[in-house]
């Protein structure tokens, strides 16, 4: 099989890209990384989170840092003294993960609220959250073996301050239990296995019901990182008898099946894999795993099937980052039919972040003749990072397609994004627009660049299948690098190879 199922993102949302992801999808990092360090199912609905996320990123750009400040450590102290206000933690907190595009480097106003609140729980906090999410995004998402020394060191110049402030704000409150997610997060990055084992015992200590921390360990005991479903079902009944909800049980007890689901899609087994999703959702109905069971069902063109399960996922709002995958590669096969386009419209909603959506009706809009929406959508979905998106806008604005105004320069620099990524349509798109500007010695340059880059990706090979030992949280291999276990969260691990939507787009260079 050449993609797995995506992978679910335990905030409930999406992180761009997701048509056809190599096997480390739910894989390599589900349980990882930080986002998923963020949220294991968090209870504000999508419109909610958006608010609250676009009203923190204005307090940091407008210096509120009191503001901020008063607002997450009142909370911090309400969950200290109770203990009952978990999810409300992980949802206040998520944003500082989640600041790109519009603060992709916020570090700058983080540090400028932590020097003017220095005992603050929250700004430490905070501040360790975003450092981490640069560390992962300094790695990549590829495997460890397409992952070279210079990104591992610069992962490692973000883990490093990122575990710093993470350590240090544990000494500012009483139940800092989000802080020790992050860090068993942080020690799963570096490999520090006694580390992870430490800061989990610390946290369950301050809340043994803990479902975010519960969830993270299960993941944890899965066979791809060395433990057993013996394991996973011996933690999952002593977990039984410390969680509060009965919802919470049930979607730990599914995460057998669901591995097991894994690793049968892994092997090329599509009905077992499907039978095992089917007794996952027995289990616990959650929309995360309807679209596991929806990405099975699209490797074996079972489009009605897709089509009820995307159903059940989109009435329970949070929607996995899964069920944006899913939609997308929907979209990518099934271009022609008007429900193409509902869906997108309806999972954009739920998922405003996720680029690859924005990519693919984008492509639909092109194909209708509505120019200037798929511009709008390229230029979304470029300004989200996804590398299609990336190629599309920059053709159009290099171009001036249908007639819209023409911007050579900024169409360039959006081919150029797409083919740093190793889009290999953008990379000829790049050479060609030089060559027509007369850039010659710089159209050669890139050539030999993009040579060097094909080649390397042919050594390393791209990330297809994951092993035969398995997931461990349908995201993650043992990933060993500088000693360490890695892996990627809540977005999961991206293809170096995506499909694109028709082979018409791939045709329009420069």
């Amino acid at each position: 099989m050449s993609a797995a199922p995506p992978a679910r993102n335990l905030a409930g949302r999406c992180a761009p890209d997701g048509a056809e992801i190599a096997m480390t999808l739910r894989l390599i990092v589900a349980c990882l990384l930080l986002l998923q360090a963020m949220a294991a199912g968090a209870g504000m609905s999508v419109a909610d989170y958006e608010a609250a996320r676009t009203r923190v990123i204005l307090q940091l750009q407008d210096g509120k840092f009191a503001e901020l400040d008063a607002e997450l450590n009142a909370l911090q102290a309400r969950f200290e003294q109770s203990g009952e206000l978990e999810d409300a933690i992980w949802d206040a907190f998520k944003p500082f993960d989640e600041l790109a595009p519009e603060l992709a480097d916020a570090e700058p106003q983080l540090r400028a609220w932590v020097e003017r609140h220095p005992q603050s729980y929250a700004a430490h906090a905070a501040l360790g959250i975003h450092l981490m999410r640069r560390a992962r995004d300094a790695r990549g998402g590829g495997y460890i073996r397409a992952t070279s020394a210079a990104q591992l060191d610069a992962m490692q110049r973000w883990m490093e301050p990122a575990m710093r402030e993470l350590k240090l704000s544990l000494t500012l409150s009483t139940r800092p239990l989000l802080s020790y997610h992050m860090l068993v997060t942080g020690a799963s990055f570096t490999g520090a296995d006694a580390d992870k084992e430490a800061y989990y015992q610390a946290g369950i200590g301050l809340l043994p019901a803990s479902r975010h921390l519960r969830a993270l360990y299960l993941d944890r005991l899965k066979p791809r990182w060395g433990g057993s479903y013996a394991a996973m079902s011996a933690y999952t009944e002593q977990s039984a008898k410390v969680l509060a909800r009965s919802a919470d049980l049930h979607s730990m007890q599914a995460e057998i099946p669901a591995d097991q689901a894994d690793r049968a899609y892994a092997a090329g087994d599509l009905d077992a894999a499907e039978r095992l999703y089917t007794a996952a959702l027995e289990l616990s109905d959650e929309a995360w795993l309807r679209c596991q069971r929806a990405w099975v069902r699209s490797a074996r063109n079972a489009w009605d099937g897709v089509l009820e399960d995307l159903h059940h996922a989109r009435g329970g709002e949070a929607c996995a980052c899964s069920c944006a995958a899913v939609v997308a590669r929907f979209a990518t096969r099934r271009a022609d039919d008007p429900r193409a386009l509902e869906l997108l419209d309806a999972f954009i909603a739920l998922n405003p972040r996720a680029g690859d959506l924005y990519g693919r009706r984008g492509w639909i809009m092109h194909q209708a003749g509505r120019h200037a929406d798929a511009l709008q959508d390229f230029l979304r979905g470029a300004e989200l990072g996804d590398a299609y998106a990336q190629t599309m806008a920059g053709k159009y604005l290099f171009q001036g397609t249908g007639g819209l105004p023409a911007d050579r320069e900024r169409g360039l620099g959006l081919l150029q994004a797409a083919a740093r990524q190793g889009d290999r349509n953008a990379q000829l798109s790049v050479t060609q627009a030089l060559d027509m500007l007369g850039r010659k010695a710089e159209a050669e340059a890139a050539r030999t660049r993009y040579a060097a880059m094909e080649r390397a990706g042919a050594e390393t090979g791209p990330a297809r299948g994951a092993p035969p030992a398995g997931p461990g949280t349908d995201y993650y291999l043992k990933l060993a690098a500088a000693g360490a276990a890695l892996l990627a969260i809540w977005a999961g691990i991206r293809s170096a190879r995506r499909p694109r939507p028709g082979k018409a787009a791939e045709d329009q260079n420069p």
